[in-house]
């Protein structure tokens, strides 16, 4: 676990100085959003939007782990 706000962007929820935190669910909430982006401006990517949406949860209890996220992402991509 890390304290700090020392991230990309300023809006993930449970950065703190004061309070440790998870830094792998920092990089979930991460790619989640860039996920997200790519879903809203891309054609046919919508496949993905509920792995960016749970990747991107507001709670990082509730984001999946790394590997949980990548076997998700390959399960999609396989179809």
């Amino acid at each position: 676990l890390v304290t700090g706000m020392a991230a990309r962007s300023k809006t993930v929820p449970e950065l703190s100085y004061y309070i440790p935190y998870d830094p792998f669910k920092v990089d979930i909430y991460h790619l989640g959003g860039a996920f997200a982006e790519l879903v809203e401006n891309y054609h046919g990517l919508g496949i993905f939007q509920p792995l960016a949406t749970a990747m991107w949860h507001q709670d990082p209890s509730q984001r999946p782990d790394p590997s949980s996220a990548l076997a998700q992402f390959e399960r999609i991509a396989s179809r």
